[in-house]
Formats: C-alpha cells, sequence, structure tokens
C-alpha cells in the first residue's frame, strides 16, 4: 500500500502533527494496523489520535474545547522496538486520509517518530458511470411466469375455495 503525504507534517514542542492521504478519492484504504519506530527515551511519543478523513484539522481546531473527537486513541509503550498497532476495524473500512496527532511524548520538548507504516487493503474507487432501469409501473406481460393461471388473488389456498 502507498501513501503520498498530503499535507507533511507540524510540530509544536512535544506535539506532532502528520496528515496522510491516499491520492485524494482515487482510491481508499481498509485499514489493519500501524506500524511505527520510536525511541526508549522521553522523546518517544505516548498518546496518538487518530482522526480519520478529515483534512481540515491543525493544532489549532485540535487544542479547541469543540474539537473533533479522534476515531482511535492510543497509548503507546516506551520502546525501541517496531510496534504494530490493531486499529478497530470496523472503523477504518474505507479511508481515504489519515491524521495522526501525537498529543503528548514521556517527557521531552520534541517528539520522535523513526518509521510510520500502515496495514491494509487497496480498495479501487468506482468512478465509472453505471446504467440503471427504473420501472415506474410494472408491466404484468414483463412479469408473466410459465405455467401460470391468472384466476386470481389467493386461489387454491386453505379451504379449497377459488378466489374470495
Amino acid at each position: 500500500m502507498r501513501c503520498d503525504a498530503l499535507g507533511a507534517s507540524e510540530r509544536t514542542r512535544e506535539r506532532l502533527l502528520t496528515k496522510l492521504g491516499w491520492r485524494s478519492f482515487v482510491s481508499q484504504i481498509r485499514l489493519h494496523s500501524i506500524t511505527l519506530l520510536s525511541t526508549s527515551s522521553a522523546s518517544a511519543p505516548r498518546t496518538l489520535h487518530i482522526h480519520l478523513n478529515r483534512d481540515d484539522l491543525d493544532f489549532s481546531t485540535l487544542s479547541d474545547s469543540s474539537a473533533p473527537k479522534p476515531a482511535q486513541t492510543l497509548e503507546l509503550p516506551q520502546s525501541n522496538d517496531i510496534q504494530d498497532l490493531g486499529v478497530k476495524r470496523a472503523l477504518f473500512n474505507s479511508v481515504h486520509s489519515l491524521t495522526l496527532f501525537v498529543e503528548a511524548n514521556w517527557g521531552d520538548d520534541t517528539s520522535v517518530l523513526r518509521y510510520l507504516g500502515f496495514r491494509g487493503d487497496w480498495i479501487k474507487v468506482q468512478r465509472e458511470a453505471v446504467n440503471v432501469l427504473y420501472e415506474k409501473a410494472a408491466r404484468p406481460e414483463d412479469h408473466k411466469v410459465e405455467g401460470e393461471v391468472g384466476i386470481g388473488m389467493g386461489s387454491g389456498l386453505g379451504s379449497g375455495r377459488r378466489g374470495f
């Protein structure tokens, strides 16, 4: 799965904001997990907020009291190991863009991410015209079944009476 950065990264002190998109609505992703590598120092990210399909977020929007809730929040361990972080698959079935917001780290002035990867499936977005035929009113001659006898509704059911 290939990822193109839409808005690059912004950084203020220990907070980090990264916007990622998959070719702006040409495709979508079914995301399974996020893989990251950080450090075991105090600059390792501690809290990661994942916002789904929101290209309008920045630090001022996320710092506001009426900030949108993230689709998922992950608490990250302070580790040098590669971390494969599973996401709630039901929420991440049709991802066009992700905004990752590192709200806090383990105490340093800057946050460090050495590697960021994504696992999932690429889904082609259908952009062709679709031909659909609608019937305003049913035409009985279009819906005949072989061997059908047109006696009436409910005929031959129940007590042996024909019709109503």
